[in-house]
């Protein structure tokens, strides 16, 4: 399909397998966003043709194209898209001549690199910005620099964005299933005597400042508390470049509706598509989501599961943040301080903490066990099974070798009394 991209370069790498990897098949077979764009880009384009002015659609981001086909689909004057990946650009070419959709004008560009002017890139400004670069944080692939650079460079005053504007939400929670993937339990043997404590410096650790997306509609209900509603924390007017700030920090004062340790906050955003909000999209997980309720009631198949009636991505989940390590348990109609703070590409949360600087790991450990191995690393039962079996077959003349990559029961070994123990760590 690419063929200048090569899949045998010389440093062995394969823009196909790359590109056959991405999310770029789960956005396009996204039924739900495909149709929310499509609708607002007829209710914007509608609405300037209503006030007699043409529409003029710059698209950043191509990808396939497919808000490009929309907007001329939807009537727009012109249309330009940018695409910066050279084989996706060449892909939405042919996918754009294919669909008889030659007269949207592709610059294969970064939207930062087009220049505006007769004979160049984009003749006109535009009046109508349509582009999808969210992820899961919403900002994380530099959504607000993308947009600040659009409106001062490319767009005309007063034009409208498709989406218009977006929320971010938080709830926070009390969540043992997601500590486990955070801080590395205390192992012990049969009698409960330890073996392996966690150091405290882990334990006080913020972790990785990498997103925790996952799809939380999919865990266990018993596996946390929700301790309070969810709350909006951050607001982004997509069409108005001086509220697009680079930092920002909110604070909510969140009451809380059940009792417990607050441990993380769960996050997911919504975008309002048009400038009315006739159109609605919600990346909420089942409990929080807006269209739940009228789902329930119109599903005939009583064998779909209730959290899997919500439209299912994968390219837009939900988000865990994992607050500051605390012991202390909050009660019923308390009122805390929820700070929440973004810069350009990431969010972090806190409690009655107005200066929380960036999530970063201070420990190491966070750096070399990604969430998932951490997680293994705290299955209770291999580790209770391990022990028990390593327990029966050593004694103090034992020499043992263990190979691993990070595995904590080597440490652990070493205090069932044995007389040696050798770690191999194939990794630095």
């Amino acid at each position: 399909m690419y063929d200048d991209a090569g899949s045998d370069s010389d440093d062995g790498f394969d823009l196909r397998q790359e590109i056959a990897r991405s999310a770029f098949a789960d956005m396009c077979h996204d039924w739900e966003r495909n149709q929310k764009y499509d609708q607002a880009l007829q209710l914007t384009i509608g609405r300037l043709h209503a006030a007699g002015r043409e529409a003029h659609v710059l698209d950043i981001g191509t990808g396939s194209g497919l808000l490009s086909m929309m907007a001329v689909r939807a009537g727009a004057d012109s249309v330009v898209a940018c695409e910066a990946f050279r084989p996706m650009a060449d892909c939405a070419e042919r996918v754009m001549e294919a669909n008889g959709f030659d007269r949207i004008r592709l610059v294969k560009k970064r939207s930062t690199e087009v220049r505006v002017g007769p004979g160049l890139d984009m003749e006109r400004k535009a009046n109508v910005l349509v582009t999808e670069l969210f992820d899961t944080e919403l900002i994380g692939e530099g959504a607000i620099a993308t947009y600040r650079h659009a409106l001062e460079h490319l767009l005309e005053p007063g034009c409208l964005t498709i989406p218009h504007s977006a929320t971010v939400y938080a709830q926070l929670v009390e969540c043992p299933l997601a500590v486990s993937w955070q801080v590395p339990k205390i192992l012990s043997n049969a009698d409960g005597d330890v073996l392996l404590r966690t150091p405290e410096e882990v334990v006080d650790c913020r972790g990785s400042s990498a997103v925790f997306d996952v799809q939380l509609s999919q865990l266990p209900e018993t596996s946390f508390n929700a301790l309070s509603e969810p709350v909006p924390v951050f607001g982004f007017e997509w069409s108005n470049r001086e509220e697009l700030k680079v930092k920002r920090h909110s604070r909510k004062l969140v009451e809380i509706i059940r009792g417990g340790v607050p441990q993380a906050v769960f996050m997911w955003w919504d975008l309002k598509m048009d400038l009315e909000g006739t159109v609605m999209l919600s990346c909420a997980p089942f409990w929080a989501h807006p269209d739940f309720s009228s789902l329930k009631e119109s599903n005939k198949n009583p064998k779909i599961p209730e959290q899997n009636l919500i439209p299912w991505r994968d390219h837009w989940m939900q988000a865990i943040y994992f607050l500051p390590y605390t012991k202390n348990t909050l009660n019923p109609n308390q009122r805390v301080n929820l700070d929440s703070f973004h810069d350009e590409f990431s969010l972090w949360f806190g409690l009655e903490s107005p200066n929380l600087p960036p999530t970063h790991c201070s420990c190491g450990f966070h750096i070399a066990y990604s969430r998932s191995r951490i997680g293994q690393l705290n299955d209770g039962l291999r580790n209770k099974r391990t022990l028990n079996y390593l327990e029966q077959i050593f004694d103090k003349s034992s020499t043992v070798l263990v190979i691993g990559d990070g595995s904590l029961l080597g440490l652990a070994i070493g205090a069932l009394g044995v007389s040696h123990v050798y770690l191999l760590e194939p990794g630095q």
